[in-house]
């Protein structure tokens, strides 16, 4: 009798061991789940981000204009509208855009709106030492997103929220 109750103990733990799972078991299924979490956090697309790259990109070409202003001693403009913006170069009495290069148009990502906070005129001018015609601050929106470019008389350029 109790040989039969011994083997039916064992019996009943293989069946416990049976109906359950172990602790690697456990570990590799949630591995598998933070990898994947992972995988789709990484991969999911932030539009803030792109936001701020593409005024860090105007940021920077504003920039390069000021310092290509300054080396040719010819005064360079920043005009922008709802489709782009671009670069012009003054050349025989009257405003000349790039047609190519850093300087060409550029069209604003898709559903970007672009509006100058003071709400002035779209266009600033640097003039051969690289001075400003105005400050401006010119404001890019995506959906609930917005992201504010700052450009002083001096020339110093900031992006920011």
């Amino acid at each position: 009798m109790a040989l039969l109750n011994k083997i039916r103990d064992n019996d009943a733990l293989s069946e416990k061991r049976l109906n359950g799972f172990t602790l690697v078991e456990m570990l590799i299924v949630l591995f598998i789940i933070g990898l994947i979490a992972g995988i789709t956090v990484i991969t999911m697309s932030n539009p803030r981000g792109a936001l701020v790259n593409e005024a860090e990109k105007l940021a920077g070409r504003v920039i390069a204009a000021r310092d290509n202003a300054i080396l040719q001693s010819r005064p360079m403009a920043l005009a922008y509208d709802a489709s782009g913006y671009r670069f012009e170069q003054r050349r025989d009495g009257a405003w000349q855009p790039h047609a190519d290069g850093p300087f060409a148009f550029t069209a604003w990502r898709e559903e970007t709106v672009v509006q100058r906070a003071d709400g002035t005129d779209k266009r600033l001018i640097f003039d051969p030492v690289g001075l400003a015609s105005a400050d401006m601050q010119v404001v890019l929106t995506h959906g609930s997103d917005n992201v504010r470019i700052e450009i002083a008389r001096n020339g110093e350029v900031r992006v920011g929220e």
